[in-house]
Parts: structure tokens; C-alpha cells; sequence
């Protein structure tokens, strides 16, 4: 019965003696990534500083060499103005009275004769008069303007318009 207890408590001994050679493991390995962590983040704040530097002198050497060729012939430089797109389509969001909206492309050159027609046929609610408006810049589109195209209109490539009472 000795000789029992005593195997006992030596394997038990052996088992609390691993756990903590494991934890001393676990712990060495959390500290040796920390510190391989704070390496790394040195660094990149090293890399960044030169990376200022670098920058700071090109920006420099750039201004020096600009403010010489700006003494020595004045030249106008001009940016290339914007390349405005032509776009072929409008895609309209027309919100209704009861806050349904609807959605539809259509072609640059229609009219709101035909966005009045597509709305008349999908439109769910009682039916009542109404005019479109643009919310921004604030329109409410007239009678004359039913004829114009939406691209003269200004709601060529996206717009919403929202119907109100008249």
C-alpha cells in the first residue's frame, strides 16, 4: 500500500512538473514573438522615417529645379482640362406619393413626356395630379419643359425626382 501511494504522488509529481515545463514554454514563446513583433514595428518606423526623408529631399530638389526653369523661361503650364464623358443613358429614381419609389434607365434623348408615361403606367397609388421635381438642385420642371430632353435637362448620368402636388 506504501509502495501504491508513493508511485501516486511521484506520478503526480511528474505530471505538475510537466504542465509547468509546458507553461514555461508557452510563456518563453509569447515572449519571444512580442519582442520579434516589436523588431518588425521598429522597423517600419525606421522604413517610414527614411521613406520622409526621401520624399522631403525629392520635393526639395524638384521646387529648386521648378523655381530655376521658372527664372530662366517663363512658360505657362496649363493642366489638360477634364475629359467630360458623354453619357447615353439616365437612370432615374422617381419617388411617389406614398414613398414607393420607382427605377428605370432611360435614354438620354427622351423626354418627360416619357418619364410622365412611366410613371403613369406604373404608378400604384390613387392617381392624383401631380408635377416632378429635382430635390437638388431645387426645379419643379414646367409644362415648357416636357418637351426638352433629359440631357438638356441636366439629369443625364443619375437624378431622383420626386413628385409633388402642383
Amino acid at each position: 500500500e506504501k509502495i501504491r501511494r508513493k508511485t501516486g504522488q511521484e506520478i503526480s509529481q511528474m505530471r505538475q512538473d510537466m504542465e509547468l515545463k509546458e507553461l514555461k514554454k508557452i510563456a518563453e514563446q509569447k515572449k519571444r514573438e512580442k519582442m520579434e513583433d516589436k523588431l518588425a514595428r521598429e522597423k517600419v518606423r525606421e522604413q517610414i522615417a527614411r521613406d520622409k526623408a526621401e520624399r522631403l529631399a525629392r520635393e526639395k530638389s524638384e521646387k529648386e529645379g521648378s523655381e530655376k526653369v521658372s527664372q530662366s523661361s517663363p512658360v505657362s503650364i496649363s493642366a489638360p482640362a477634364p475629359v467630360k464623358k458623354d453619357y447615353n443613358t439616365s437612370k432615374l429614381q422617381i419617388r411617389l406619393f406614398g414613398g414607393k419609389t420607382l427605377v428605370n434607365t432611360f435614354d438620354a434623348n427622351e423626354t418627360l413626356v416619357d418619364v410622365n408615361r412611366f410613371i403613369l403606367m406604373n404608378r400604384t397609388d390613387d392617381g392624383t395630379p401631380y408635377a416632378l421635381m429635382t430635390t437638388f438642385p431645387r426645379h419643379v420642371f414646367t409644362g415648357e419643359e416636357t418637351s426638352k430632353t433629359l440631357k438638356d435637362l441636366g439629369l443625364v448620368p443619375s437624378a431622383v425626382l420626386t413628385l409633388t402636388k402642383p
